[in-house]
């Protein structure tokens, strides 16, 4: 549905991110690393978004609030902050 009515806005869709499942954990496809420090992960559910924001991929993404508070915002700021170790 947001996909649909971005869209129709005119917005591009690029893809899809990464995310940790559940906002812990590496997702399937491993663990959405820091853009200025890959040994370092993201965390948080909508870690892909933080990633593509943060590496100048885009100019907005969509992100998950599951089971992290502070959602989108989190990962972002731990990209901004070098990560957690």
């Amino acid at each position: 549905m947001v996909v649909k009515r971005l869209r129709a806005a005119g917005a591009i869709i690029l893809g899809k991110a990464n995310m940790s499942e559940f906002a812990f954990g590496p997702s399937y496809f491993g663990p959405a690393r820091n853009p200025w420090d890959i040994d370092r992960d993201t965390g948080g559910s909508s870690s892909g978004s933080a990633v593509a924001i943060a590496s100048d991929l885009c100019f907005g993404a969509l992100g998950t609030n599951q089971a992290d508070p502070d959602g989108l915002r989190g990962a972002y700021s731990k990209c901004n902050q070098g990560g957690s170790g």
